[in-house]
């Protein structure tokens, strides 16, 4: 007969950590609502490039299309981490490849 006011007390000490369970696995019942992000003004647009590149700060070389500080253009890394930074003929070239071996080959050392 002392079982029931256990289990009681038991149910109404989990019920938090159930609640907080299927909130978060919900994401507080917003998982069915559609949420659109505000699009970025003028992305893409050669202004809002130019913003970028005269807001960088950097004592050194501004990589083009990275704009990543670095000492020189030789040292500017790909803009994907997916790709290899080859050099040719001191020309920074980036493939979507193991390495530089076929850029080599095809156009020299």
């Amino acid at each position: 007969m002392h079982l029931v006011p256990w289990a009681v007390l038991g149910a109404l000490l989990a019920w938090p950590a159930h609640a907080q369970f299927f909130q978060n696995m919900f994401q507080g019942a917003h998982m069915f609502q559609h949420h659109e992000e505000p699009e970025a003004q003028h992305v893409g647009d050669a202004s809002w490039f130019r913003d970028r590149v005269h807001a960088a700060k950097c004592p050194t070389y501004l990589c083009p299309d990275t704009l990543a500080c670095v000492d020189g253009p030789e040292d500017c890394p790909c803009p994907f981490a997916e790709q290899v930074r080859c050099m040719l003929d001191g020309t920074r070239i980036c493939v979507q490849h193991k390495d530089c071996t076929q850029v080599h080959a095809l156009y020299g050392p």
